[in-house]
């Protein structure tokens, strides 16, 4: 038979897994081509072969009790977990299964406190839970692989407010503040919350649940800092009910705050946006959607793009920003070029500075205007490598932080121009990219370019993806080409490749 994988994507799955006592949650059903009649479904439960409820989540394969397959199939499958990190997979174990209508397969186990608190960001980003099914004949070649995308949504809702702690600098410990509400997307509820500063110099929120017609309910803060950009700062572990309160500490620390009072303190006051999601219903609505054919590195390789950044839950507008923050200003003075002491020359074009923000922003421009190297007498700082859209995206993000209507190649560009200039979160968020936008015919391309600069993360993701994808990889005419350019590289994946097919 030809390899078949199937995805399964969770979403909300902490709200289900919460809320179901005796939690046995069932994929949508789907089908293996090289396998008629038969139907399957991935099954995560709570407890079997002794485990407790309260102590791990299980995954296995289940044939439909009723199906037009035959009476017993012998396959060899691999469960796994899969999470955000340097290597997608958690954990897969590979099992030879005897399959009769109705049976189960053998079963892998992820730690809930791992799932739901210790490993949370990486099993949960955006509260989306994935976990991958790959099926084989026994000691059948793979020729060809079939895919299929699962997802079950449940669906809560959304919303979020505004809220501002005046005199932050001047809070006492043990003493609860009230935030003041500003603004909130909603009408329908209103909300209040609390901040209290501990002994240790710690943020504790409490935001109580006072409507009855809540079911359950969470949140998560961020602070906005003096660039304009809302900083993730914290989040409740466990949904609330109506009647109790949402209590959770902030990452932020008092002493940072004094600290770097204009990075967080405008007028000494603390601006924190609180993003919640409840349900109010007793059974929300489960949304479940299957997709034959479709890309695994869409599907997959999203867990680690944007994550870092995506502050905001899906769906919640982003907050206007003002003139006269500090963000908006440093945008002023690099448009209008005011007061600018530095030139950066491309072949075509140069482009107008301030070596404060150069020197601030890279380590790089910092060395060249600060010690006896030659740009810093010299007028111009010459950059025949970079051509002139990447040298004005550059700056732009030296200057704001944002990247704006990002493409493929722009991206490998200023991939290029981040290391070079030692900007690391400029390099990050280019990868995010990257790695988002992974596909079959360019990850060649981006493994060459993980590889010239050394960046062992970019490069395990991309390797991860060839060992999933594999034989729709190998046998491409862009990985034919990059055999023949690039002998060691491929050989390299190659053995990753077959060390996985191994374990």
């Amino acid at each position: 038979m030809n390899g078949f994988t199937a995805v399964w994507r969770f979403e909300n799955f902490s709200y289900y897994w919460q809320k179901e006592d005796s939690a046995e949650i069932n994929s949508p059903e789907f089908r293996v081509n090289a396998i008629p009649g038969a139907r399957w479904i991935l099954k995560l439960f709570g407890t079997t072969h002794g485990f407790r409820m309260e102590d791990s989540i299980g995954l296995c394969l289940q044939r439909s009790e009723v199906d037009d397959g035959p009476d017993c199939l012998v396959l060899d499958i691999e469960l796994s977990f899969l999470v955000l990190g340097r290597s997608l997979v958690y954990t897969a174990e590979r099992f030879l299964n005897n399959f009769r209508k109705g049976d189960n397969s053998d079963a892998i186990f992820a730690m809930k406190d791992e799932v739901l608190g210790l490993m949370r960001e990486a099993f949960l980003p955006q509260d989306v839970l994935t976990v991958r099914c790959r099926m084989w004949e026994l000691d059948s070649p793979v020729m060809e692989e079939e895919q299929c995308l699962a997802r079950t949504i449940i669906g809560i809702e959304r919303a979020f407010f505004v809220g501002t702690v005046e005199n932050a600098n001047s809070l006492v410990p043990g003493l609860k503040t009230a935030v003041h509400i500003n603004s909130s997307s909603t009408d329908k509820l209103s909300f209040s919350m609390n901040i209290r500063l501990t002994d240790e110099g710690k943020f504790a929120v409490e935001i109580p649940v006072h409507y009855q017609l809540i079911k359950l309910f969470t949140a998560k803060l961020m602070i906005l800092d003096s660039f304009g950009n809302w900083q993730f700062c914290g989040q409740s572990v466990d949904w609330k009910k109506s009647g109790e309160v949402c209590e959770f500490p902030l990452t932020v620390l008092f002493e940072t705050l004094i600290s770097d009072k204009r990075q967080y303190l405008s007028k000494d006051a603390m601006m924190l946006k609180c993003e919640v999601a409840f349900d109010t219903k007793e059974e929300p609505e489960r949304i479940e959607t299957i997709d034959y054919g479709f890309d695994l590195c869409h599907s997959i390789q999203w867990m680690s793009s944007n994550v870092e950044n995506s502050n905001s839950l899906q769906g919640i507008a982003r907050v206007p920003e003002f003139s006269g923050t500090l963000k908006s200003d440093l945008i002023a003075l690099f448009k209008e070029g005011t007061l600018c002491d530095a030139k950066l020359c491309t072949e075509n074009e140069t482009f107008l500075a301030h070596k404060a923000v150069l020197c601030a922003r890279s380590p790089v421009f910092k060395r060249m205007f600060t010690s006896d190297m030659r740009e810093k007498t010299d007028e111009c700082v010459n950059i025949p490598d970079l051509d002139d859209d990447t040298v004005r995206r550059m700056l732009h993000f030296l200057y704001t932080d944002t990247i704006e209507d990002l493409q493929w190649e722009g991206a490998k560009d200023l991939y290029f121009a981040a290391d070079k200039y030692e900007i690391f979160s400029l390099k990050q968020k280019c990868a995010s990219f990257l790695k988002h936008n992974l596909q079959t015919s360019n990850c060649c391309d981006l493994l060459l370019l993980a590889d010239m600069h050394n960046d062992s993360d970019l490069k395990t993701f991309v390797l991860d993806h060839i060992i999933i994808q594999n034989q729709q990889i190998f046998l491409s005419p862009e990985w034919e080409i990059f055999i023949k350019d690039h002998i060691n590289l491929a050989a390299e994946a190659y053995s990753m490749y077959f060390k996985c097919r191994k374990t």
